[in-house]
């Protein structure tokens, strides 16, 4: 995995290149060796580094049932295909709860009725597949809470990139996100 950390403001945002490997059956194949499969316990360091003590985490998007509103920023590696993960990292003592209860939450109304430690954004695929996303669609209100959330508040975000090799890269939607937390650390279309 590809990761780099930054202070903001009071917060921390940890940046990584793995959305698409937070998947079920991925980051735990059983083709790898047992000693690869340790994602969430770089998960857990990097929840603890970001907000010591944290317990809450919040996994933006929806749970992947069928013929629900998954969110409105189009998030791929939601709380369905990443339960393995999820599972394990509760079995560690995280709550971790997603933003669907029924209908639609907005990334700012799910921080205040939710009060995570910790915000996941497991890749916004906003846009054409192919062209980095588009930022616009992602509002600037939205932004504003996550920057309040991580700067102001002292809270934390682990925000997640897949750098897809087959087009599903939507940097610049995620970097509309880092260049409001001016973290200096941004995506491009293969790397951090």
């Amino acid at each position: 995995p590809i990761i780099a950390s930054r202070t903001v403001g009071s917060g921390k945002v940890v940046i990584a290149v793995i959305s698409s490997s937070c998947r079920n059956g991925r980051w735990n194949s059983t083709y790898l060796p047992e000693n690869y499969r340790k994602l969430d316990v770089l998960l857990d360091k990097a929840f603890q580094w970001i907000v010591p003590g944290a317990t809450k985490v919040l996994w933006y998007g929806g749970d992947g049932t069928f013929g629900t509103l998954e969110n409105e920023y189009n998030v791929y590696n939601h709380v369905g295909r990443c339960s393995e993960l999820i599972a394990t990292l509760k079995n560690k003592g995280y709550t971790v709860d997603n933003t669907i209860d029924g209908t639609f939450t907005s990334i700012t109304s799910a921080l205040a009725s939710k009060d995570p430690d910790i915000l996941v954004i497991p890749q916004m695929e906003l846009g054409d597949k192919g062209t980095g996303g588009d930022p616009s669609l992602l509002p600037d209100w939205e932004v504003e809470s996550i920057y309040d959330f991580v700067a102001v508040q002292g809270k934390g975000l682990l925000i997640m990139e897949g750098n897809d090799t087959f087009g599903y890269n939507y940097e610049r939607v995620q970097n509309k996100v880092l260049r409001r937390l001016d973290t200096g650390i941004y995506f491009q279309s293969d790397v951090v």
